[in-house]
């Protein structure tokens, strides 16, 4: 549903919190992935002296990823999400620079919406797992995100789609688009890396201690 705004300045704060929200949720899924390929490559063995702190860091770092995206794909009626936003313009044309295709901008609300099989997929999470628990599922000993799969790249997909949406339309809004990059993305491998000379550390020690032990005592 179309969102009420008074001027094209208030469209453009609507814009402005959909990207605002797009790179906070494409930061968080680029770290969580980041970290996964960490755990599964080069920084196993760190990664294995806290193992809670970093399964639950991960975990954490999904689901705020997937509220994110949640929120953008949200298919209530009164939300702030890309479908509503897309609503929005196709009700004010006079906003734009160029003209809006309006073939184009139906097939791009199909797309935020759930005509969209991954779409639809979020939603089912969404509205059992993350804007509150389904019943349904719990009684029956289901878990939503295994009976409705979403795959990291299907997530990624989600994110990359949403954002060649946003920036289409901002090209004709104000002539310009917007990147979810966000520089610093990478930095935990600095914390790893930490954890990895301290463990170079203690492991020299060792050896030298051991080397202690081994040399036999003068006589």
């Amino acid at each position: 549903m179309a969102i009420a705004v008074k001027n094209a300045d208030e469209f453009a704060l609507l814009l402005q919190q959909l990207i605002y929200e797009l790179t906070e949720c494409s930061t968080k899924f680029k770290i969580y992935c980041g970290l996964l390929y960490a755990e599964n490559g080069q920084y196993r063995r760190e990664i294995e002296q806290s193992p809670v702190f970093w399964t639950f860091t991960q975990r954490a770092l999904l689901d705020s990823a997937l509220i994110c995206l949640c929120r953008i794909y949200d298919q209530e009626s009164n939300a702030l999400s890309l479908r509503n936003w897309l609503e929005t313009a196709e009700q004010n044309p006079n906003f734009f620079m160029s003209p809006l295709n309006n073939v184009q901008l139906d097939a791009d609300k199909d797309e935020a919406g759930q005509s969209n099989p991954n779409v639809k997929k979020l939603i089912i999470w969404r509205n059992n797992l993350f804007a509150h628990r389904g019943p349904k599922y719990i009684l029956r000993g289901i878990n939503p995100m295994e009976k409705e799969p979403l795959t990291n790249k299907e997530i990624e997909a989600l994110i990359e789609r949403a954002l060649s949406i946003l920036n289409k339309y901002f090209v004709l809004f104000r002539d310009t688009s917007a990147s979810i990059d966000l520089f610093g993305d990478n930095d935990f491998e600095f914390v790893l890396g930490c954890i990895r000379l301290e463990m170079e550390r203690r492991d020299s020690n060792l050896a030298l201690i051991k080397a202690e032990l081994a040399t036999p005592l003068p006589k």
